[in-house]
């Protein structure tokens, strides 16, 4: 019912309007959600005051692919990844007043294209979630041009996928950035497997010892039931896979 709600608002949100124009001088209200909560107006306050933040987030700055673009107001030369990413998913309910989405431009355009850049990319071994404020934007928005854009003509999507999946630890890049401290390794699958499973026989063992209630969670590999059988022999054999592809 609330997305609802939002979605009808949006229908009255101009769309066409000159984003520079829009960005210049104060907020205007008018061209944002309205809300309507009579039982609590602190609450309407509150809503007001977050578009505020907000519209105090939206930064100017020569040199830099995208301008105007959500600024997360640490550092005048730095951005963050996923402090963008955020502020995109906020900005998506006023697409045509705040430079939400084209903010990830300037990600796109200094590590895929190589383009010059007075902005530091803070950390960008950070995983990234691009494609989902992507896709979450575009059904806010229904924008297909952007999609047609970052999966398309310039494939940012595609293209971040294998450059990240390619990233070392120490790699120096093209463009302004934090140390390289991240890479892909398979250490997650190996530990996370093996505490899964040292938890649950500790679980099983405290309850057959009375030592906590009954949680209805089985012995590894001992108790009756195929389906978590099945499941732990799949992990088992990851491990494996795992271990026989670094030998």
């Amino acid at each position: 019912m609330n997305k609802l709600i939002v979605y009808i608002l949006l229908l009255f949100i101009p769309t066409q309007l000159d984003a520079q124009e829009l960005m210049k001088g104060e907020l205007k209200r008018e061209l944002l959600p309205q809300p309507v909560f009579p039982e609590n107006p602190h609450f309407v306050d509150l809503y007001w005051k977050t578009w505020e933040l907000a519209w105090g987030r939206v930064k100017y700055q020569e040199g830099v692919f995208q301008s105007p673009y959500m600024d997360e107001n640490l550092w005048d030369d730095t951005i963050w990844i996923w402090d963008t990413e955020f502020m995109v998913l906020f900005c998506r309910y006023a697409p045509a007043v705040f430079p939400g989405i084209e903010s990830l431009d300037n990600f796109y355009e200094s590590i895929l294209n190589k383009k010059s850049s007075s902005l530091r990319i803070q950390h960008p071994d950070n995983p990234p979630f691009y494609s989902w404020v992507e896709y979450e934007y575009y059904k806010m928005t229904g924008n297909k041009e952007r999609i047609r854009k970052v999966l398309q003509d310039e494939q940012f999507l595609q293209r971040h996928y294998y450059w990240f999946d390619s990233l070392k630890r120490g790699t120096k890049l093209h463009f302004r950035h934090a140390w390289i401290a991240l890479e892909k390794s398979d250490i997650g699958y190996r530990w996370g497997f093996v505490v899964q499973v040292a938890l649950q026989a500790v679980l099983n063992i405290a309850v057959v010892t009375n030592t906590i209630p009954n949680t209805g969670i089985s012995l590894p590999f001992f108790s009756s039931g195929g389906t978590s059988l099945m499941m732990l022999l799949g992990e088992m054999g990851i491990v494996l896979s795992v271990s026989r592809g670094e030998s």
